[in-house]
């Protein structure tokens, strides 16, 4: 209903992050990147997921 939404993409990449599903956050949090590019802390936790994987 709200696929665009940065707060919800946000709490469902914390969610998955917080879950151990580690490309499934990594996929909201690009999205959430690409949303809010100014966002520092999303891309913050993209970059060490992606070192994580």
């Amino acid at each position: 209903k709200f696929p665009d939404n940065p707060n919800l993409i946000a709490s469902l990449a914390g969610y998955y992050r917080d879950t151990g599903q580690t490309q499934k956050a990594i996929e909201y949090y690009e999205k959430l990147v690409k949303l809010t590019p100014n966002n520092e802390t999303a891309r913050q936790d993209l970059e060490e997921l992606k070192a994580k994987r």
